[in-house]
């Protein structure tokens, strides 16, 4: 008795030691993706800063969303809030310590850009678990951005700003505003992340769409419309039973 007690007790000690070491490791890779999260959300502030003030602006104007768009497609929306925080104090901190200043350094700046692109990233972090990520929810959403941030007064807005003097950009920004122009660089972003996650599988559904009880099988559209229209045709009389 005592021999398969001891036994029962190693067994018991060696599967607590498996789970702890399970649960270590995967805190750990939770630990290196937030860093590399917030590693993004840096390069991403400090390259909308340079953006304004490089050649190659037009370029990374259409890139440098991609982190904080991240955000709001893998971040519950609190922790979405607070990347969103992070993302704008940045871009703050950044423009305050450039040569061309985007803005004056002010406490309302500040205040502006530590709220209103949390606000963003919250809702579209709500957004995205309640109907899927969608592209064309988040370009309008920035557009009210480019709205809520017109008091730092940034000539074009703050993506138009990037484009710099890019000919088709440009034009467009002439003939329907610095507004569709930013609606479409966050559209793109949002579809490249869109591309780029759509053979990943993600805890939840690869859209992160909401889920209704357990785990329900996908249809198309057609084998839905198949099975639909067998259901609403009429019953076929059955022929009486044979003894």
């Amino acid at each position: 008795m005592r021999d398969i007690g001891f036994r029962a007790g190693f067994f018991r000690s060696a599967e607590g030691s498996l789970v702890y070491g399970r649960n270590k490791s995967e805190s750990h890779g939770q630990l290196a993706k937030t860093l590399c999260l917030a590693l993004g959300l840096v390069i991403s502030a400090g390259l909308s800063v340079a953006s304004w003030q490089t050649a190659a602006g037009p370029l990374l104007a259409w890139v440098v969303l991609i982190p904080l768009l991240l955000a709001t497609r893998i971040l519950t929306p609190s922790r979405a809030f607070i990347a969103g925080s992070f993302w704008g104090i940045c871009l703050f901190l950044f423009s305050a310590l450039s040569n061309g200043a985007l803005f004056e350094p002010t406490l309302g700046a500040l205040v502006l850009l530590s709220t209103i692109p949390a606000a963003y990233a919250w809702l579209g972090s709500r957004l995205t678990r309640r109907s899927g990520f969608s592209p064309l929810m988040l370009g309008l959403g920035w557009v009210v951005v480019e709205l809520a941030l017109q008091p730092l007064s940034l000539q074009n807005g703050l993506l138009g700003g990037m484009l710099g003097h890019a000919l088709v950009v440009r034009t467009l920004g002439y003939l329907a505003g610095s507004l569709v122009v930013a609606f479409l660089v966050v559209y793109v972003s949002a579809s490249v992340i869109e591309m780029a996650t759509a053979a990943v599988a993600v805890p939840g559904g690869s859209r992160r769409a909401p889920r209704v009880g357990g785990a329900v099988s996908k249809c198309s559209p057609i084998e839905l419309a198949a099975f639909s229209f067998q259901f609403l045709q009429p019953a076929r009389a059955r022929a009486p039973p044979t003894r």
